[in-house]
């Protein structure tokens, strides 16, 4: 493979890890990112839960003079990862802007190997990340050794002006389906779904939300160790005051049956946590509070709708469409 690019235009350089949030503004939008896991304070609040251990190091790739990439990694001896774990981080990337891919790797595997990193941990990834599309293809022909293999399935679909249109774009059974499942939550009584923003809402109804996501299922209860459940906290406070969490509730007879957890960031909202109550299982509580989260998503405008990493069942019965997720390393040495 012949690559157009003088990658002696490009270079990478270190700055202080707190300048991620200039970088963010400067170039999200040039890129076209819209991955909620790469905005700072996700990065932040992940690096103070999980990155003990880790020294958080701000790389900036520059063409000339001109800022065309950055990533945030977490650095420990000879090996360098992505900020973000697997567990509450569902898939990651480095912001690049188009056309400027295989020079920002280039910088990226040069800086890593002159400042001693051996091995550069991309994980978890989706298909379409920059990393999948020209950072592994470009490791390979450098002749690096690269290790890549799918390790899970995330799941988004395309918000339609009206739900009326969303409906008539899922296939005939999926439709069917939904309406009778929602016909059923509806027959168990008074049905209301109602929405929490603000830090002060969120905050008074999140042990709602979590007794919810616990006593839905086994692994659910058993995920929710004390550090994620510290995590889920704080997250969902520094994002609900800047306007990005979205805490929706279905109340049947003014009981809250249902939970979900979202964000909401570039025009999608990202489906990350719900929960139920089982007592109300036969009526599909939990199926219906995510409904009415994609039917809000669409009156709000939003474009897209991303149940995120999963392969539950009625992820494709609401529409949503696979794309794989990979856990991807590059060793320099």
């Amino acid at each position: 493979m012949t690559v157009a690019y003088d990658f002696a235009a490009y270079t990478a350089t270190q700055e202080p890890f707190d300048r991620i949030a200039g970088y963010h503004v400067m170039l999200q939008e040039a890129s076209g990112s819209e991955v909620l896991f790469l905005h700072p304070i996700w990065q932040q609040v992940w690096l103070r839960h999980f990155g003990k251990g880790l020294a958080a190091k701000l790389i900036v790739v520059r063409q000339g003079e001109m800022p065309i990439g950055f990533t945030g990694l977490g650095v420990a001896q000879e090996r360098a990862q992505l900020l973000g774990s697997a567990d509450v981080c569902d898939y990651l990337d480095c912001v690049v802007q188009p056309g400027h891919e295989m020079g920002f790797f280039a910088a990226l595997f040069q800086y890593a190997r002159r400042s001693g990193i051996a091995v550069l941990d991309f994980s978890p990834v989706r298909g379409d990340s920059a990393v999948v599309r020209f950072g592994i293809p470009l490791a390979r022909q450098l002749g690096f050794s690269v290790a890549c293999e799918q390790e899970a399935v995330t799941f988004a679909c395309d918000l339609p002006s009206s739900w009326d249109t969303y409906l008539v774009q899922l296939s005939g059974k999926q439709r069917h389906e939904t309406r009778r499942k929602l016909r059923k939550t509806q027959g168990a009584g008074r049905i209301l779904y109602r929405t929490v923003h603000t830090k002060s809402d969120v905050d008074r109804s999140f042990d709602v939300f979590l007794r919810l996501f616990q006593e839905s299922r086994q692994d659910k209860q058993e995920f929710l160790i004390p550090a994620r459940e510290y995590f889920f906290r704080d997250i969902a406070m520094k994002l609900s005051s800047e306007g990005l969490a979205h805490l929706g509730f279905l109340d049947i007879d003014s009981i809250p049956v249902a939970a979900v957890l979202c964000f909401d960031y570039k025009k999608t909202r990202f489906l990350y946590n719900s929960g139920y109550d089982p007592r109300y299982r036969m009526v599909n509580p939990g199926f219906a509070c995510k409904v009415f989260s994609i039917r809000d998503a669409i009156e709000r405008g939003f474009f897209r709708y991303d149940f995120l990493k999963g392969a539950e069942p009625y992820k494709r019965h609401l529409g949503g469409m696979p794309e794989a997720v990979y856990r991807c390393s590059v060793t320099l040495a």
